[in-house]
């Protein structure tokens, strides 16, 4: 499929975590080659030496992490007729992005209660307009600080999520 999906102009997607998933010849066969993460110095060493990477996009290889306020770093190489490309690229996005794609046990909890509240596209909105940097989990490590400080809080009484969760579905909206 992979030699014939240019002739029927389909374009295929592969993703994994390991670059042994994919066999050789779909590599070789590959036009548009992104890596958002490289795991060890060894996979890092063997992405390097495999596609011949130049020292800048060797070097991005030990710095790629999870997106954020600033963006995520992330190497692209390209196939084109004019001839092979090796770009570092930053990509950025939106608070509500973020939020939408945010996988922290506390980011999660509190964005799926508040979907129960509201259309997504507002919990959302409120999200990114409360914590635009797409995650709340410094200000629920935070708030929990201050309960465990406390002689005698009573842990089932406070519930941070769902205090930050009211706290957000209540808000008045804004345009």
């Amino acid at each position: 499929m992979a030699r014939e999906s240019r002739k029927w102009n389909l374009s295929i997607g592969l993703y994994t975590q390991s670059i042994d998933d994919i066999p050789k010849i779909i590599i070789e066969l590959a036009t548009t080659i992104v890596i958002l993460g490289a795991g060890t110095d060894d996979s890092i060493k063997d992405m390097a030496e495999r596609f011949g990477l130049n020292g800048s996009c060797r070097h991005a290889l030990g710095h790629l992490g999870k997106p954020g306020p600033a963006g995520a770093n992330l190497v692209a190489l390209f196939r084109t007729g004019a001839g092979k490309s090796q770009l570092v690229l930053s990509l950025t996005i939106g608070g509500q992005a973020l939020w939408a794609f945010s996988t922290t046990t506390e980011d999660v909890a509190i964005r799926n209660h508040l979907y129960k509240h509201m259309e997504p596209a507002e919990a959302l909105r409120r999200l990114a307009a409360r914590f635009p940097g797409g995650s709340a989990k410094s200000e629920v490590e935070r708030r929990r600080r201050q309960v465990t400080d406390q002689s005698g809080a009573d842990d089932a009484v406070v519930n941070v999520i769902q205090e930050i969760v009211h706290e957000i579905a209540n808000s008045v909206r804004t345009s």
